[in-house]
């Protein structure tokens, strides 16, 4: 008897692409760019793949959520805000054309911890919209001042979802260090203003976290020590 071998379909690989972090970037050109590439996957790497595009993160949440997407493109802040470590598996990153700083700023100077209860605002800017902002308003510069500063080699990052099995996201992403040695790579990668992508994994994540943590504690303990008995 001669048995038929059913083929078992790869899962694919469904991108959510927060728009947001293509803020200094031609956005169309993000789009097109990143189309071009999503049928470079399919055509020539045999990857499944799809993508979306998302202004709203909520959106892009529920995305994950429900299993529209299972690979999800943002910076690191809506990354640590909305997604916990254990949510997320291996990935990529690469560098963005922006100053890879961020701040925090607040109201009076004197230190993170001689600001917590004073009733002060803080708040958590990118280094390169700051100094942008500064450049229209020069008078922004007395509206805060820097307390804490953290520095990092990337804020561009896509991390599959932790529920895609280690083996589909190897091989979804075995392309992702050669982009640059493809003639559609290197047009994505123009368009983002980068040269090279690598792997990367959740753990780069570690410092956001923290640096979300003590931003929250912060802020808390200034609440509550700012209400009237």
């Amino acid at each position: 008897m001669m048995l038929r071998h059913r083929l078992i379909p790869l899962p694919t690989a469904r991108l959510g692409m927060y728009m947001k972090i293509a803020r200094d970037l031609n956005r169309s050109d993000v789009r097109a760019a990143l189309e071009v590439w999503n049928e470079e996957l399919t055509r020539k790497f045999q990857v499944p793949s799809e993508v979306r595009f998302y202004s709203d993160i909520d959106a892009l949440r529920h995305a994950f959520d429900t299993g529209e997407v299972n690979l999800v493109s943002t910076d690191a802040m809506p990354s640590v805000r909305h997604f916990k470590p254990e949510e997320l598996a291996s990935g990529f990153t690469a560098k963005l054309p922006t100053s890879a700083s961020l701040f925090l700023l607040g109201r009076p100077g004197g230190g993170l911890e001689q600001l917590a209860g004073k009733q002060v605002d803080f708040a958590l800017v990118n280094q390169h919209g700051y100094e942008t902002a500064i450049e229209l308003n020069p008078q922004l510069r007395k509206a805060g001042e820097m307390v804490d500063k953290l520095s990092f080699e990337t804020q561009f990052f896509g991390f599959f979802s932790s529920k895609v099995s280690p083996k589909f996201q190897h091989f979804a992403l075995r392309s992702v260090e050669n982009m640059h040695l493809e003639p559609r790579g290197r047009q994505m990668l123009g368009v983002f203003k980068t040269d090279r992508v690598t792997r990367a994994e959740p753990i780069v994540l570690k410092p956001f976290y923290q640096l979300e943590r003590e931003y929250r504690e912060l802020k808390a303990k200034a609440i509550h020590r700012g209400r009237k008995p």
